[in-house]
C-alpha cells in the first residue's frame, strides 16, 4: 500500500477520504461528537486525510435483537389487504406505520393496551405498485418487513 499523508495502515474497519483546506471534513459520530476534523496541527492550508474507524458502527450490527412477539405477514405480495398477524404475551400498545419507497408515512394505526393473539388487515388498495416498509411497534419491540403491492 502507498504512503498517504504518513499513513500506512489500511485495515477493513477504517474509512479515509482525503480533503485540504478548502474542504473541511466534519462527520457526526453517533456516539457523540465529530469524527474528525480536516485541520493538521491546527494549520488550515495543508491538505490531511480523514480517517474513520468504522469498527464500532461495525459490532454494533450485532445489537440488533428481534422482537419477543410472534408476527405474521401475508400474503405478501399483497394485492388489496394484507394482515399482520401476532401473538401478544402481555398488554402492549401496538403501532402500525407503512411507508413507501421514499419514506414517506403512507398508514399509520394505534391499539390501545393490546394482548393475545391480534389479525389486523391493512388496506392498500388506494396505495400505487410498489414496495413498502412496515413497521410495528408493540411496547418496546419493533418488527419491520418488506411489503410488495401489486395492481
Amino acid at each position: 500500500m502507498p504512503n498517504i499523508c504518513g499513513i500506512t495502515e489500511y485495515t477493513t474497519t477504517k474509512l479515509y477520504i482525503v480533503g485540504g483546506s478548502g474542504y473541511p471534513f466534519q462527520f457526526d459520530n453517533p456516539g457523540g461528537g465529530a469524527w474528525f476534523e480536516n485541520t493538521l496541527g491546527g494549520a488550515t492550508d495543508i491538505p490531511c486525510i480523514s480517517e474513520f474507524d468504522l469498527t464500532a458502527t461495525v459490532e454494533g450490527i450485532n445489537n440488533i435483537s428481534t422482537p419477543d412477539v410472534d408476527i405474521n405477514v401475508y400474503p405478501n405480495p399483497a394485492l388489496n389487504s394484507f394482515t399482520v398477524q401476532m401473538n401478544l404475551k402481555e398488554r402492549e400498545n401496538v403501532e402500525f406505520t407503512l411507508y413507501n419507497s421514499l419514506g414517506q408515512l403512507v398508514y399509520t394505526k394505534n391499539l390501545s393496551k393490546q394482548w393475545g393473539m391480534i389479525n389486523e388487515k391493512i388496506d392498500v388498495t388506494s396505495l400505487a405498485e410498489g414496495i413498502y416498509l412496515l413497521k410495528v411497534n408493540a411496547g418496546n419491540e419493533f418488527y419491520t418487513k418488506k411489503i410488495i403491492k401489486q395492481n
